[in-house]
């Protein structure tokens, strides 16, 4: 069982439920999960493995996700930014300047904005089953080229 201590941070009006396991004193790595993943789905035997390696590891659940808060989507819609500053809050809330950022599926694609737009808080970049940021997820033949233009 691994020793971890949870606690709420806030990102603007909301509240983000986080979980930090391993020396504080030592470097992070912020797990970044999935779409309605919640943090706890990275696994223990993952994060264990990370901090008998030295690492602190903060997991955290995604707004609209386990405990963090809801949001009405209709009402005040976010985008991956949105979710990405979530993430600079949670380093915030535990007073980091940077840590080393893992983020699978969708978590990935945040993941990919942290390096793009907030690099000095990115110490590495890891990123797993994900997809390419920007990237064009359609049929090739419905895309737009320089070259022939779009097709419908």
């Amino acid at each position: 069982m691994l020793d971890a201590h949870e606690r709420f941070v806030a990102s603007g009006p909301l509240r983000i439920w986080t979980e930090r396991v391993g020396d504080p004193g030592l470097p992070a790595v912020l797990m970044v999960m999935g779409s309605a993943a919640q943090g706890v789905s990275c696994p223990d035997a993952l994060v264990g493995r990370l901090v008998e390696r030295g690492v602190q590891v903060i997991r955290f659940d995604h707004r609209d996700t386990g405990r963090s808060s809801v949001v009405d989507f209709d009402a005040h819609p976010y985008t991956i930014g949105d979710m990405a500053r979530d993430c600079l809050a949670v380093l915030d809330g535990y007073g980091l300047s940077s840590a080393h950022v893992a983020g699978t599926s969708m978590g990935g694609m945040i993941a990919q904005w942290l390096g793009v737009h907030a690099p000095d808080r990115v110490r590495s970049l890891t990123v797993m089953s994900s997809s390419p940021m920007g990237h064009d997820p359609r049929p090739a033949s419905r895309r737009c080229s320089p070259v022939f233009g779009c097709r419908a």
